[in-house]
């Protein structure tokens, strides 16, 4: 195994049992099996990724010697656009991404909190369903009213993050209880089953790769770079390497929360798209692995030189050998490319380490301290 996955298993935690459940889900009036339901979203993940040709690590390396100059001018060049544009600037350069604002006026919202972090979690199914079905709309409205402040309303913000909070903990409860999950999904439209349910199969293939911490949980956790910042990174890297920004954003989601946890993993992983110093060595070109707009441009690199785009589900699996990983990251992407405001609601996914007494939550609204 691949010792990136021992990254996973101290940072990843989505909740679940340990083996894979199958289950039928009622979708309308058809019936599908989850492994051939992940077929049909994407036709690529039949096969397993194989290993990229030596050929394109030669190339790689011997380009990056002698465009090594050239790069790092364009990096500073790209770095030094980016941070001199304002928050509105950066919410106005995604504003393309998005159909136009469909949220009320600020005062049909506001008189209504937000979920609490430690709220109490529907147990009936048809309730549950109806809680993630409300919650997921209003944290579409609420997103769209915190971009037109461009990002700069604290109050919004503080909305957003408690509604995603709980966003999270509902897909998490499904994660772990299978039965429970398909009678909740028996109750939700066609498009809401596959988007929970994408949601669903990502986590418990994740789930698969964690092994619970025993002893004292100590991993220091940093604030994020801002959404926008962040898009306009993996929107720059798209270009320069023709890599899918949403397959960036879903690896830094699963590999560090965004940025919230850094490392080193007990592998020696570092940054929020976590290189092994070896690997960075090589794709790094000459950046800060602990920079965001490093460590993003750096990964584009890796997985154009591992045979991405065109072999996207290869360039993944030697990105990290679990076939559950390349999984997980086609799946977050397909849900932030169905519906790109997804990319605000999976930012404030928080950090919850599985520990061998429980779940302990390490960020955001409610965490615990330590």
């Amino acid at each position: 195994m691949d010792p990136r996955v021992s990254c996973l298993q101290t940072f990843l935690a989505p909740l679940g049992p340990r083996k894979d459940v199958f289950y039928p889900v009622k979708m309308g009036t058809d019936r599908c099996h989850v492994a051939s339901f992940i077929r049909r979203l994407d036709p690529q993940t039949r096969t397993r990724g194989e290993s990229f040709p030596m050929k394109l690590i030669i190339l790689s390396l011997l380009t990056a010697l002698l465009a090594g100059t050239a790069c790092q001018a364009s990096s500073e060049e790209g770095r030094t656009a980016a941070a001199s544009s304002t928050p509105s600037q950066q919410s106005a350069a995604s504003s393309s991404l998005f159909s136009p604002a469909t949220s009320p006026s600020p005062s049909s919202t506001a008189s209504e909190a937000p979920p609490g972090p430690h709220s109490r979690l529907p147990a009936a199914p048809a309730r549950l369903a109806r809680d993630l079905r409300t919650t997921t709309q209003r944290l579409y409205r609420e997103i769209d009213a915190w971009r037109a402040t461009g990002l700069s309303s604290g109050s919004r913000r503080a909305v957003v993050e408690l509604l995603a909070l709980h966003h999270q903990r509902l897909h998490r409860k499904l994660v772990g209880a299978p039965r429970l999950a398909r009678s909740v999904l028996e109750q939700l439209s066609v498009a809401a089953a596959r988007a929970a349910q994408r949601n669903i199969v990502a986590g418990r293939g994740l789930r698969s790769l964690v092994t619970p911490v025993a002893g004292p949980v100590k991993l220091p956790t940093r604030r994020p770079e801002t959404p926008d910042r962040l898009l306009s990174y993996y929107r720059l890297a798209q270009r320069r390497y023709d890599i899918p920004w949403q397959i960036l954003a879903a690896v830094n989601l699963v590999e560090s929360r965004f940025g919230r946890l850094t490392g080193p993993s007990v592998a020696g992983a570092l940054g929020p798209m976590q290189f092994l110093p070896s690997t960075w060595d090589a794709y790094g070109r000459g950046g800060n692995v602990m920079d965001p707009h490093d460590a993003i441009l750096g990964a584009a690199n890796y997985l154009a030189a591992s045979g991405a785009p065109e072999r996207m589900r290869a360039a993944l699996f030697a990105y990290n050998r679990s076939d559950a990983y390349v999984d997980a990251i086609r799946l977050y992407a397909r849900e932030i490319t169905r519906e790109p405001r997804n990319l605000y609601v999976y930012y404030f996914w928080q950090v919850f380490v599985i520990t061998t007494k429980g779940d302990l939550q390490l960020t955001g609204p409610g965490a615990k301290a330590r």
